[in-house]
């Protein structure tokens, strides 16, 4: 059973690119025997189905314009999703003559696509991936890795539905909020989060990294930020409104904070992904974890 903040992250990506342009038969085409539904989330912009697949056997060659134009992240959807057996760059000679091509690369229309949207173009022959931005061909690349449908009888190959697909976001900001001073999540949880909000198209993630029940940023300079104030004592089986202060002698064990090196690395990989992080930095407002740590700067200088 899905969680509830999932359905709420399904429904903010669905209404952060939803559809202007979609045509209502797409529940069920037919494509070369079996009806299969294609299902991409967010709804594209404008999709076509066409008849019959591409087939993702040995016989087909990727051929990408610049691997530059990649990040490390659009490489690993691209990898994972097709799992090609042969790479062509240019200046290469081809030893593929008359073999089916993926094709990927820039050069596509920004007065249609703005600097997020891609085009994708799969017929039995060939497929074809372009776009504005390194953003826009990650975002394709996502959408056709949600394609790839499993093989029909053990033994054979992936393929994917022929389609004609123009995609650009209908919003220009489409976030989700994580608050951790409340709540500290790891490392892991919030890169992990990232990835989810790669896959989905959504592009601001907005941490909310300071409030008054925990400060979750490393500090040299202010070293009992973390060692006070990330930490507070565990009353997490109480209404949050009715929690009493904590006591003298109580150990506070619930909480945690972010390394820089961290928050560095989470930083560039969201931005591989598209995704800008808008931190939270609550002062002077909702401050009580920095009194706790320096009470010298409350009015009466008391913790």
């Amino acid at each position: 059973m899905r969680t509830i903040p999932s359905l709420l992250l399904l429904l903010l990506a669905s209404l952060g690119c939803a559809s202007t342009e979609v045509r209502s038969d797409l529940a069920s085409t037919d494509i070369s025997g079996p009806s299969v539904a294609i299902e991409v989330l967010p709804r594209p912009w404008q999709l076509d189905a066409l008849p019959g697949r591409f087939v993702l056997d040995a016989s087909y060659l990727l051929v990408v314009d610049r691997w530059d134009d990649l990040e490390e992240a659009a490489s690993d959807v691209l990898w994972d999703a097709l799992d090609p057996e042969e790479g062509h760059f240019p200046g290469q000679e081809s030893s593929a003559q008359d073999r089916p091509l993926v094709h990927i690369g820039l050069g596509a229309d920004e007065d249609l696509l703005g600097l997020e949207g891609y085009q994708l173009h799969v017929a039995t022959d060939g497929v074809e991936l372009t776009a504005v931005t390194s953003t826009g061909l990650f975002y394709g690349l996502q959408t056709l890795r949600q394609l790839v449908q499993e093989p029909d009888e053990p033994g054979g190959e992936n393929w994917l539905p022929c389609v004609a697909i123009t995609d650009r976001p209908r919003f220009a900001w489409r976030g989700q909020l994580l608050d951790v001073s409340r709540h500290f999540q790891p490392f892991g949880v919030v890169g992990r989060n990232l990835q989810r909000l790669g896959e989905l198209k959504m592009n601001v993630f907005h941490w909310h990294l300071t409030d008054d029940q925990g400060w979750r940023i490393e500090s040299e300079r202010y070293p009992e930020l973390t060692s006070v104030g990330a930490w507070r004592v565990d009353r997490n089986d109480e209404p949050w409104w009715g929690r009493a202060e904590a006591q003298s002698g109580e150990e506070a064990t619930y909480g945690g904070y972010y390394k820089k090196s961290a928050i560095r690395y989470l930083v560039e990989f969201a931005r591989q992904r598209g995704i800008t992080i808008v931190p939270e930095v609550d002062v002077p407002g909702h401050s009580r974890a920095i009194i706790a740590a320096y009470p010298e700067l409350s009015c009466d200088g008391v913790q």
